[in-house]
């Protein structure tokens, strides 16, 4: 059940009540201050803001349970001179990152796009190219049985060839290449 804050029109004093949304619009109308019984308006509930902050808060560094991972990271960062204070480990972007601002830099220098929290285009890359792949032998020729069951075994050798290729044919598949 949501909590509903009210603000009394002439002295300001503030109320919470928990209620459902039925309760809420029958008692608005009638709710009176308990300091000086003039009446109470709703306060309409601020928006969650995304600042930096918040977008940073309670947010896990990235490794989840893995402090192998963790440690060979931070270990490589101290290396490499990169100040990780205050950010977490990206591992979509492989980057550290400590704000939204930063988010969309590193995906734009990726050539990605994000949303959620944070939204970015990146630059239009073009669809991979599927790649053609075959039918086990195997496969094709218990599909080709098959028909021959079909027609009881009365299939001469060319018919049989042509079953065969109309079976690859038909088997043949795309699949994109990641």
């Amino acid at each position: 059940m949501p909590t509903y804050t009210y603000r009394c029109r002439e002295c300001g004093h503030r109320l919470e009540l928990l209620q459902t949304l039925n309760e809420m619009r029958e008692t608005r109308p009638r709710l009176r201050c308990q300091r000086c019984e003039a009446g109470m308006e709703f306060v309409f509930p601020a928006p969650a803001l995304s600042t930096d902050t918040t977008f940073m808060a309670n947010r896990d560094d990235g490794f989840g349970g893995d402090n192998v991972a963790r440690k060979r990271a931070y270990a490589k960062a101290r290396r490499e001179g990169t100040d990780i204070a205050g950010k977490v480990w990206a591992p979509q972007l492989n980057s550290w990152v400590g704000s939204k601002a930063e988010v969309a830099a590193k995906a734009a220098a990726k050539g990605r796009g994000v949303t959620g929290l944070v939204n970015a285009t990146g630059p239009d890359v073009p669809p991979p190219e599927p790649v053609r792949y075959e039918v086990a032998d195997s496969l094709v020729e218990s599909a080709v049985q098959d028909v021959v069951d079909d027609h009881n075994g009365d299939v001469t050798p060319r018919e049989r060839a042509a079953i065969t290729e109309k079976v690859k044919e038909t088997s043949r598949g795309k699949q994109f290449d990641p």
